[in-house]
């Protein structure tokens, strides 16, 4: 009752205890590249186990470890829990939770297996509010064993003179003969050590007013697309997070229009500043509020632009808009097709774009993955996990999240 192996290569373990009647075979690949095959016969033999030397044979288990922090100066309040969030590329395998110490906020997630194109995201959750770290990238074990990381949480306020809005852009245009067609690209950002809320749940943060008789509104808002429309105009239900994650706010809408057109824009935050534009052979425009800025070419269209500075909340834009005598372009070639159609359009990557800030990516994934093809399929697995962070988390509604998810799914393919 013999048996035989035949072994070509090595790197595999062998354990007994099974019987056998029948012939079996085994191929594998070595982490040289090496096939290796391996038989086994008899009536009572050990089991063949393919157990390959290298990396797969031998998993590193890492320490990911860090603190919470209340960057508003408050303490920590008591059973405040983390979790280790952890994703096989695209994909979620499982998550870990533990509570942080007190007062230290301190916490520690312990012998973490490591694996390539495994990757961690930390996350709590405090005040009604999800908070994420940067993505964790296995490739950021290559020469350590831990990584420690700070996870800054805040306070809430409702006070909007924290916010500022960097820049303003406004373009008019005319889509058709009494049809004006209005649209503004906002960025926000909250300068103090607070998140920016509403007062009360369920209503607007940041309230935009509209002119009169605005109709046909589209918004886009970079968080996560929670607007409210009202007869005046809309607000926007989402959090503006302190530091360096502006939200960006896309909208536009119709006004009637005859041959002259006078309309005071109100901006709900202080302006940094303003830049207004439009097309020069459709209208002049008269402000004593700006100053001319010259001219710009926009696909084969001579923009006339506008500008001023520090404007408070809630102060008015004056404009006077009035009509060129005997001059109409039709939409397809107007400026509403070049902003409209465009700008609408980068409405996705502005969300793209936050979700890759906030994932924290930098080119030092270039450092470990060979260069800039592997980070920008780093920047894009980042934008997915974090909007599978946001849409487990209830905070994105779930048709923008699959559109929003289609398309980076189609930009790592494309990659």
């Amino acid at each position: 009752m013999g048996f035989v192996i035949f072994v070509f290569g090595s790197g595999y373990s062998f354990s007994g205890g099974v019987n056998l009647s029948q012939e079996l075979s085994f191929r594998s690949v070595s982490p040289q590249g090496e096939i290796r095959l391996a038989k086994v016969s008899g009536q009572f033999a050990d089991v063949f186990s393919p157990a390959i030397v290298g990396e797969e044979s031998s998993p590193r288990f890492v320490t990911i470890r860090g603190e919470v922090v209340n960057a508003s100066g408050n303490s920590l309040p008591k059973g405040l829990s983390v979790s280790l969030r952890v994703f096989d590329d695209m994909s979620p395998v499982y998550i870990m939770t533990t509570v942080v110490d007190e007062p230290s906020g301190a916490f520690s997630f312990d012998a973490v297996e490591v694996r390539s194109g495994r990757s961690f995201v930390v996350s709590t959750r405090y005040m009604g509010h999800l908070y994420t770290s940067r993505v964790i990238h296995a490739s950021d074990f290559a020469d350590t064993t831990e990584i420690f990381i700070q996870l800054y949480i805040y306070e809430p306020t409702s006070n909007s003179a924290h916010l500022l809005a960097e820049r303003v852009h406004v373009f008019f245009d005319l889509i058709a003969p009494q049809m004006l067609r209005v649209t503004e690209f906002l960025i926000i950002s909250n300068v103090s050590p607070y998140v920016f809320t509403s007062a009360n749940a369920g209503e607007p943060a940041i309230y935009f007013a509209l002119p009169p008789r605005f109709v046909d509104l589209e918004v886009e808002d970079s968080q996560n697309n929670q607007v409210m429309v009202t007869e005046d105009g809309f607000g926007t239900l989402s959090p503006i997070f302190p530091g360096q994650l502006p939200q960006e706010i896309l909208f536009s809408y119709n006004l009637p229009y005859d041959d002259n057109l006078e309309m005071n824009l109100k901006f709900p935050v202080a302006v940094s500043s303003i830049v207004v534009a439009l097309p020069q052979d459709n209208m002049r425009l008269t402000s004593k509020q700006l100053s001319d800025a010259g001219w710009r070419d926009v696909r084969g269209r001579r923009l006339r632009l506008y500008e001023t500075h520090n404007l408070a909340a809630e102060d008015a834009l004056y404009v006077s808009l009035s009509r060129r005598v005997g001059v109409f372009l039709p939409s397809d070639s107007s400026l509403g097709t070049v902003i409209g159609g465009v700008v609408f359009a980068l409405a996705a990557f502005f969300s793209w774009r936050l979700l890759w800030r906030k994932g924290q990516c930098t080119s030092k994934k270039a450092e470990h993955d060979g260069g800039v093809v592997s980070e920008d399929r780093e920047a894009v697995l980042d934008a997915i996990i974090a909007l599978d962070d946001l849409f487990r988390a209830g905070e994105l509604p779930e048709e923008v999240y699959r559109r929003r998810r289609s398309d980076l799914k189609e930009k790592l393919k494309s990659g």
